[in-house]
């Protein structure tokens, strides 16, 4: 003899309980896309630093004493020259940046740079800004 078992698991007293589940999980999520996003934010204006400082340093390797070179053969660098030269790049590259240093040895120059990334959802936290900040080194010899 065979003997049917059915189960009910449709009850009327289980409607509703997902809505708890989402109400808890809706926060979070906007707030995992809004740190996403801020950090996506802080990442791109870093590369754009990066770039804007990269340019900056290899401009101003411009600044080199040509008669010097012309009748010695012997790179010097000018730093005043490469102060201006540096700061011109810099801000043509990304006009919110600031020159942090900037370091002459004969022929290598050091530029540092920073700037600040604006947030947007973490304002809802209190941080409505981060601090970022890039650095390069460029030199006019062939790297022999």
């Amino acid at each position: 003899m065979i003997h049917e078992v059915k189960i009910n698991l449709s009850t009327s007293n289980e409607k509703g309980a997902v809505y708890p589940i989402v109400l808890v999980l809706i926060p979070v999520l906007l707030m995992f896309s809004g740190l996403i996003i801020d950090v996506g934010m802080g990442v791109y204006q870093h590369t754009k630093l990066t770039g804007a400082v990269d340019a900056a340093a290899v401009g101003s390797l411009d600044a080199y004493d040509r008669d010097e070179w012309e009748e010695n053969e012997n790179i010097v660098i000018d730093y005043g020259d490469a102060l201006q030269l540096a700061t011109i790049y810099l801000t043509k590259n990304m006009p919110d940046a600031t020159l942090k240093s900037i370091r002459v040895e004969e022929d290598k120059v050091y530029v540092e740079a920073k700037a600040t990334a604006q947030l947007f959802f973490m304002n809802i936290f209190g941080k409505s800004d981060m601090d970022i900040s890039a650095s390069a080194r460029a030199s006019l010899q062939d790297g022999s």
